[in-house]
């Protein structure tokens, strides 16, 4: 855990599942994270990502091993409680959906917390202003489309306010627009409002522009957790976890084995790569020494 952080929101120790039928789907998971982090589960489909952000919600109890919020073991948390605290995004938006219009489904959650209906339009409003759906409130949730019921669903979520979100795959089936809004709306949750924000996913481009630390998950077992940087620096661990670099990332990896260009690092995002292309690009004074930076 990166020194900037502070004791664990969230914390699994030791963590297994192992389904009914007799499938292990976790192994032997640690994991803590800190207050405000934003922690990336990446993993190929079938590696139990889905399931561990499962268990952390408590949907599902370990079959070893204890997940823990603030310290106080979920399993021994009432569920009103436990979810006042964790919030959670599922991958199909309709296994969430059920009110008649998008303003009804969000308040259903503020309404069974208890409060008054003020304070329940309040935590609507503010939900959907937070997703930029204010203006489908009324719309009915059989005439949304898929990237516009992913944001009722996520307002539902923050209308109860947790401090943890989880998200399982938040922008699997997503138009790259309606992805790009996903991500900077999970963002700004995390950077501006302090959401402790754990997700799981098996896309790798826009992690580096969001996550504090990615997680690889292979067959159930972490088998690498450490900031972007150091985690894309390992692509033979990618490779065995059926995961890739992120396509900036390949891209000038093909330059460099291929066209001879000499790079200190991979960059990881467009704004990297466009520095090393303006650096590359401007070389040394010495056009001999321009043309060994070139070729290496």
């Amino acid at each position: 855990m990166s020194a900037a952080f502070s004791a664990p929101a969230l914390a699994c120790r030791s963590v297994s599942f192992r389904y009914p039928e007799g499938s292990q789907a976790l192994v032997d998971i640690d994991l803590a994270v800190a207050p405000g982090e934003f922690v990336a589960l990446l993993a190929a489909n079938g590696s139990g990502k889905t399931t561990l952000i499962k268990v952390l919600a408590g949907l599902l109890a370990p079959t070893a091993g204890t997940v823990r919020i603030d310290g106080s073991d979920i399993r021994q948390m009432p569920a009103k409680a436990l979810y006042r605290r964790v919030g959670l995004l599922v991958q199909n938006p309709k296994d969430q959906l059920f009110g008649a219009t998008v303003a009804e489904d969000v308040a259903f959650g503020p309404r069974n917390l208890g409060l008054d209906e003020a304070q329940v339009q309040e935590r609507v409003a503010a939900a959907l202003a937070a997703v930029g759906a204010a203006h489908l409130r009324e719309r009915a949730i059989h005439h949304l489309s898929f990237g516009e019921q992913k944001r009722a669903a996520l307002a539902g979520v923050l209308a109860m306010q947790p401090a943890i979100l989880l998200l399982d795959e938040p922008t699997a089936g997503m138009d790259p627009a309606g992805e790009t809004r996903m991500i900077d709306f999970l963002y700004r949750l995390n950077r501006e409002h302090g959401l402790t924000v754990i997700f799981a996913t098996h896309s790798v481009d826009m992690l580096p522009l969001i996550a504090h630390r990615i997680c690889v998950l292979e067959h159930g077992r972490v088998i690498q957790c450490d900031a972007p940087r150091a985690v894309f620096q390992a692509p033979d661990i990618l490779a065995r976890a059926g995961l890739r670099l992120p396509y900036i990332s390949v891209l000038f990896d093909e330059m460099h084995r291929h066209d001879g260009f000499c790079l200190d690092r991979l960059p990881l995002t467009v704004r990297e790569a466009r520095q090393a292309l303006l650096d590359l690009l401007a070389g040394p004074s010495d056009p001999s020494a321009a043309a060994a930076v070139r070729h290496g």
